[in-house]
């Protein structure tokens, strides 16, 4: 009986040390995926008509070699011509401009995503330089760990007028983010947003209310329906983009899989000499 009940604390100690091991190299059993670190930090304005916008000395969060920086923004064109946004500029670095769409007619609205690794430094400008003149801008700032590529979506998507709407794939452990702005509508800010978690609501013009969202996701979400409703307007636009979070190394994966082989082996390996010499005294 003695060695039964020594096998039965084997046994316990095997599977608590299994499990220790999977949490502290944050790898997840049934699917090898971890969770990507996403926080909003902060949104602002600025509602002057410029080419250029430097938002000085933004809260970018805790520094991490891996973090990534993301910003939403939102802003109306002015004249018929079609507008990009050329460049943008987080903490010094140069950043992806991820996505951006515009309302086709004039003086109408444009909503843009771009990010950027910014390991260093809890504070940083963000400058933002348009094609051409614009009538105002508003950002919405995120910060994100554990990104797999932050330059590669792993789908995207954007929509016109109200509500604005998406089907949007996003992979489990991964995350997506919504940046929307509504024109032609002269209301306060008054979102409300469907399967994204609203961060921010803002308003530097009564034309001009804008709205960001995020999520992220510990089940691979298919086709996911993701809209942000305002209270009216007929010149708005956003635009939605999903990341995929970073893979446990393959080494990890190996590791923890032999050790859990072996684990398992050496348990039954006991559990059956115990059992044998159980039997042996009877």
């Amino acid at each position: 009986m003695k060695n039964i009940s020594n096998t039965k604390k084997i046994i316990r100690v095997s599977i608590i040390t299994i499990f220790v091991l999977c949490i502290f190299t944050n790898f997840n059993i049934s699917t090898a995926n971890a969770i990507v670190d996403l926080s909003f930090l902060q949104a602002t304005s600025d509602a002057t008509d410029l080419t250029t916008y430097t938002f000085a000395s933004q809260n970018l969060g805790t520094a991490a070699a891996d973090r990534v920086i993301i910003v939403t923004m939102a802003t109306r064109k002015a004249g018929t011509a079609a507008l990009t946004f050329d460049s943008v500029t987080i903490g010094g670095v140069s950043a992806t401009i991820n996505i951006q769409r515009q309302y086709a007619p004039a003086n109408t609205s444009v909503a843009a995503i771009a990010s950027a690794v910014v390991p260093t430094g809890t504070t940083g400008d963000i400058v933002i330089t348009m094609s051409a003149t614009v009538l105002r801008m508003q950002i919405g700032v995120s910060r994100v760990t554990g990104v797999a590529d932050h330059t590669t979506m792993y789908d995207s998507g954007g929509d016109d007028i109200n509500p604005i709407a998406v089907s949007l794939n996003i992979p489990a452990g991964g995350f997506a983010v919504g940046a929307v702005v509504a024109g032609a509508v002269n209301n306060a800010n008054n979102w409300t947003w469907a399967n994204l978690t609203e961060n921010y609501e803002i308003n530097s013009e009564a034309n001009m209310p804008s709205t960001g969202a995020s999520n992220s996701f510990a089940t691979a979400q298919t086709g996911l329906a993701i809209s942000a409703t305002g209270l009216g307007g007929s010149e708005g636009t956003g635009v939605f983009a999903s990341w995929a979070e970073v893979a446990p190394p393959a080494s990890v994966v190996k590791t923890i899989r032999g050790l859990i082989k072996a684990s398992v082996k050496t348990i039954n390996g006991m559990a059956i000499a115990s059992i044998k010499k159980f039997n042996g005294t009877q």
